[in-house]
């Protein structure tokens, strides 16, 4: 690999005149800078950008630790933070976790090591106090709610669509609400939510009525044939379109009860179930707009609710 030096070797210039050269400064008259990029060029020379990166102090590229990438919200959030990041001249590099502590762990290594300038948190699997120790390292962005004070975050308005989402059912005199939800209430704040609001909401709700663990179409079929083991059931809050589309296949033989999901994509519409737009796209750009800004509000966004009866 040509370095640097025998650039300066092969030019008769300093090894700071070629550096300079390397970072675009601009004061490097026309003829040495013309010489230095034509030795360069016949030498083949390519610059470490890694090391250039932590010469700057910067990498323009934003890392981001998301749980899945096959998942539709995820997914939408991700191209929020893309959309946004490219139009400031950004790369960004997706860092799936699948909810593992120690990936995780080194992706937050990585990132003290200046891999990345910044690191957007759509969701987390270690407590928020490890990962806050990071902190001196560069901005951190979380995509949830964070309570604690100056901690920058872009998050969905949850209680509000899960109390329109239970109000709903009332209204249609659904009251043994069956829900389905990606992780445990034992390690996911928004499960604990969900189920603290609906049972604030419903008097009859029962625990017995969660089915946990669901992520894929499948997992909503076996949803469904658990449901069906409880007749009471009218009402089903799933935590996607693609679980609550296994739902609806699972109840094939016959009508399947109300059903409520919480992605609002296309195949909703096709297969008319209500469903909770709570616009992870915008979330994503919030998130990467207060990295941009240095600022440490706390944004939330508004959801859409899309009744379909």
């Amino acid at each position: 690999m040509v370095t640097i030096r025998e650039i300066a070797q092969k030019t008769g210039y300093s090894t700071s005149t070629i550096s300079r050269v390397l970072n675009h400064h601009p004061y490097v008259s026309a003829e040495k800078r013309a010489k230095i990029l034509q030795v360069m060029a016949e030498l083949d020379y390519r610059p470490n950008q890694l090391a250039q990166n932590l010469s700057r102090g910067a990498s323009r590229n934003i890392g981001v630790i998301i749980p899945y990438v096959d998942n539709p919200f995820f997914e939408k959030m991700t191209n929020g933070i893309m959309a946004r990041a490219f139009e400031f001249g950004y790369k960004v590099t997706l860092l799936p976790t699948n909810y593992n502590k120690q990936v995780e762990l080194a992706y937050l290594e990585e990132f003290s090591a200046k891999a990345y300038d910044g690191l957007i948190i759509t969701s987390k699997a270690n407590p928020l106090k490890t990962i806050l120790a990071y902190e001196k390292y560069g901005p951190l962005i979380f995509c949830e709610y964070v309570a604690e004070a100056n901690v920058p975050c872009a998050y969905l308005d949850r209680s509000a669509a899960l109390l329109q989402a239970f109000s709903y059912f009332k209204d249609h005199h659904c009251h043994q609400i069956g829900i389905t939800v990606g992780r445990s209430e034992q390690i996911s704040p928004s499960t604990q939510l969900t189920l603290k609001i609906a049972q604030q909401e419903l008097p009859h709700f029962k625990l017995t009525h969660v089915v946990r663990d669901c992520t894929t179409e499948q997992d909503g079929q076996q949803a469904a044939k658990y449901f069906q083991q409880q007749p009471e059931i009218n009402g089903i809050l799933a935590n996607g379109d693609e679980i609550a589309a296994g739902i609806i296949e699972g109840y094939s033989a016959k009508k399947p009860p109300l059903i409520v999901s919480q992605d609002n994509l296309l195949i909703g519409k096709f297969l008319h179930f209500s469903s909770i737009d709570q616009h992870p796209e915008q979330c994503g750009q919030q998130a990467f707009d207060l990295f941009k800004q240095g600022r440490q509000n706390k944004v939330m966004i508004p959801h859409k609710f899309i009744a379909r009866s």
